[in-house]
């Protein structure tokens, strides 16, 4: 036997001794992840911890229509949820109130900016005698209606009588 051939025994030997250690570690850690069963590792015991939890929720936290739990059935007790409504409530009115007041002053400001074309274009019921004679004075109207009439001589050549049925000299 030759050192080239009894180095690589050697180099095969250890390398099946280190395959040998990675296979028994990964059995281990497989155990330890899965367990002999599937009833004893780490993943069961996640499973079982997660469906623990999950039961713990929803003994303690209110479901999503606001029911069925500790903290609502506390809530009730103590009175703290009439207090939320009554809260929203007033919240809301408050919200509403300052709405309706920007809306007003909004209103209000256009109003006196336009307050006088607004107050011309009011009609005045029962004008004041100074009043009528300043209309009068600003727009004169005559008091007799004069008609003219217009006379327009009709051109040669045509008939005077619409009804006359004369045919056109040639």
């Amino acid at each position: 036997m030759n050192d080239d051939e009894w180095h690589k025994n050697v180099e095969e030997h250890l390398l099946r001794d280190l395959i040998e250690d990675c296979q028994e570690r990964l059995k281990d850690h497989d155990i330890i992840l899965n367990g002999e069963r599937g009833k004893t590792g780490l993943i069961a015991e996640y499973d079982r911890h997660d469906e623990k939890l999950t039961r713990l929720y929803a003994v303690i936290f209110q479901d999503s229509t606001g029911q069925k739990g500790l903290l609502h059935d506390v809530d009730q007790l103590m009175g703290r949820k009439s207090h939320r409504e009554r809260s929203s409530q007033f919240r809301w009115d408050f919200w509403k109130s300052i709405l309706v007041a920007m809306i007003m002053s909004g209103m209000v400001t256009t109003l006196l900016n336009q307050w006088p074309a607004i107050k011309k274009l009011i009609p005045k019921d029962h004008p004041g005698p100074l009043e009528q004679k300043i209309e009068q004075a600003k727009h004169p109207k005559s008091r007799r209606k004069i008609i003219r009439y217009r006379v327009v001589p009709s051109p040669p050549g045509t008939p005077t009588d619409p009804d006359a049925n004369q045919d056109p000299p040639k």
